[in-house]
């Protein structure tokens, strides 16, 4: 979507997708949250989320889908407004489980089996 909103408007479905991308972020956010991401994981995605969502079109578009969650709180983007606010950059959802994402995985089956590289 790079250089799409240069000097003309976005068509419907450039708008979806840019919207489809915004619940995507947030999903990720959610795995993060649920322990299936890493944290070194978690810094690439939540930096590269930031700096898309800093560009336009995302920036206007996101400022709408705000607008429009505060009155359809069906999808808050709760993770997402948290990271695209101030102080963002440091926000990395809590992990409410232990660690599910597949290096500690990986280690855990090693264990389990007696296999240790």
């Amino acid at each position: 979507m790079r250089g799409t909103d240069r000097g003309r408007k976005l068509d419907v479905g450039e708008q979806q997708a840019i919207r489809l991308n915004f619940r995507l972020s947030e999903d990720e956010a959610d795995l993060r949250e649920q322990g299936w991401m890493s944290g070194a994981t978690w810094r690439d995605w939540s930096g590269s989320i930031r700096a898309q969502m800093g560009r336009e079109p995302y920036r206007r578009l996101w400022a709408q889908a705000i607008e429009d969650s505060d009155f359809k709180p069906d999808y808050t983007f709760r993770h997402l407004r948290i990271l695209c606010g101030p102080g963002g950059e440091t926000y990395g959802p809590r992990q409410r489980r232990p660690a599910r994402c597949a290096s500690r995985a990986k280690g855990a089956v090693q264990r389990a089996l007696g296999v240790m590289p």
